[in-house]
């Protein structure tokens, strides 16, 4: 109704054979809709930004909870590819008022701002970017926008897909942080994606578990958990295994494994075998129990 509210709003400068031809264009459909307006998106983006707005509507769709804007700011500097690393950019983490418009003005009324409860006053640091509705989930991920002959094929999303993507996210940010003595309270204030993987990394590995498309998953769990030491560490630091909703353990700085528990219980779960099969290229990893 609010989408179509909004094509409404322009007959007011329109004549009257345009006002007939606009009430007759109107979508029936809720699906109508939501095409309409990826498809004016498209349109008007380069092919970069179309990519961009696709990830970031990926996010927000597959996220375990609903991230924050400097969260959604950690995550747009995050890439998985060959070298992944959390991009530095000063202007966005200095200016969120700036990317908010930019959401705003290349998402439209896919998206929401919410503020959140536990905000301190801050209305742009403390507010929720959400999918405006269900309903916009529902959509990207249905076989309807699958079958789109037009530019809003282009943002259909992969259900099954959803955790692998969350997972390589997660991954991805904690090999940024492979700085074990100035990871700390500070990093997390200055970058508060980091406590997200702590707490959901293990959950979005599982369920990645459940289609074939791996992508680069593997291979960023073989960095963190064989390579680079100091980022397995601080990821640790993050989540302590029997508890994950306590918080960060800032205690841990020597090693990782300590009476908490280590990190990777339970990994059968998370195709452990496959990485540590890896190791040794001769073995099968479906001989493995």
């Amino acid at each position: 109704m609010k989408l179509q509210l909004k094509e409404l709003e322009k007959i007011f400068y329109m004549n009257e054979a345009e006002i007939k031809v606009a009430l007759e264009s109107l979508p029936e459909k809720l699906s109508d809709s939501y095409r309409q307006l990826l498809e004016d998106i498209g349109s008007r983006q380069k092919p970069d930004q179309v990519v961009a707005i696709s990830r970031i509507l990926a996010r927000l769709t597959f996220s375990s909870q609903p991230m924050t804007l400097p969260q959604l700011i950690d995550v747009a500097q995050i890439t998985t590819e060959a070298e992944s690393k959390m991009a530095e950019n000063n202007r966005l983490a200095k200016a969120p008022d700036i990317f908010r418009r930019m959401l705003q003005k290349r998402c439209r009324d896919l998206i929401a701002f919410e503020h959140s409860a536990e905000g301190d006053g801050h209305k742009t640091l403390n507010e929720e970017v959400k999918l405006a509705h269900l309903s916009v989930r529902d959509y990207l991920v249905s076989s309807l926008i699958k079958q789109e002959d037009s530019t809003a094929q282009r943002f259909s999303l992969a259900e099954g897909n959803g955790g692998r993507v969350l997972a390589e996210l997660c991954v991805a940010c904690m090999l940024h942080f492979d700085n074990r003595e100035t990871f700390g309270p500070d990093s997390i204030e200055q970058h508060p994606f980091p406590p997200y993987s702590g707490q959901y990394l293990g959950l979005h590995a599982k369920a990645a578990n459940e289609v074939a498309e791996r992508g680069r998953l593997d291979d960023l769990l073989f960095e963190l958990f064989h390579q680079n030491e100091t980022a397995f560490v601080n990821w640790h630091r993050l989540c302590d295994p029997p508890n994950p909703l306590r918080g960060a353990c800032w205690e841990l700085l020597d090693h990782p494994h300590t009476t908490k528990g280590c990190p990777l219980e339970g990994h059968g779960c998370w195709r452990a075998h496959v990485l540590l099969c890896s190791l040794e290229p001769t073995q099968n990893p479906q001989k493995v129990p």
